[in-house]
């Protein structure tokens, strides 16, 4: 199970040397979000979030993209809510519509059951409409998962993901 998710996390980091070889064209954009919310009355509130996408083009047809998200609240002084999600992704562009990928992601929400999930493989991004200030596409992977409840059950399948 988690030789899927080497072997695609591997890919991933052996896309940069590829890229550098290639086309030196190259476009980097990085996206934050960061939040707080501290709210006091009949009990005391406080949220946290950071989000953060770093994308890396190249003419040549190549994208590598490396995503983070971190979510906690408190209420009373109680933890109430933790979430972390991390994703590295590494495009090929085959056509002006279709992409293939690979990525290897991790999450870990304990207040929904989840200590930690690991997944990853690969898919096909299909862009269906694609005109210059909107774009609707769909993706499609085969992926591997392993996974550990806050229970200690762990179990490792394969699913297919879609978005």
């Amino acid at each position: 199970m988690r030789t899927y998710i080497l072997l695609a996390g591997a890919l991933c980091a052996a896309l940069p040397p590829l890229l550098a070889a290639q086309d030196t064209t190259k476009t980097r954009s990085l996206t934050l979000d960061v939040g707080l919310v501290n709210a006091s009355g009949n009990s005391e509130f406080m949220s946290a979030n950071f989000g953060e996408k770093l994308t890396w083009a190249r003419k040549s047809k190549w994208t590598v993209t490396q995503a983070a998200k971190f979510l906690y609240g408190e209420t009373d002084g109680a933890r109430t809510t933790e979430s972390y999600d991390l994703l590295l992704r590494g495009d090929r562009t085959l056509s002006s519509r279709v992409a293939g990928f690979a990525f290897a992601a991790y999450q870990r929400d304990p207040f929904a059951g989840l200590a930690s999930r690991w997944s990853g493989g690969p898919g096909v991004a299909w862009r269906m409409v694609q005109a210059a200030r909107d774009t609707v596409g769909l993706d499609a992977a085969i992926t591997a998962q392993s996974e550990r409840s806050t229970a200690a059950v762990e179990r490792s399948f394969g699913a297919a993901a879609y978005a």
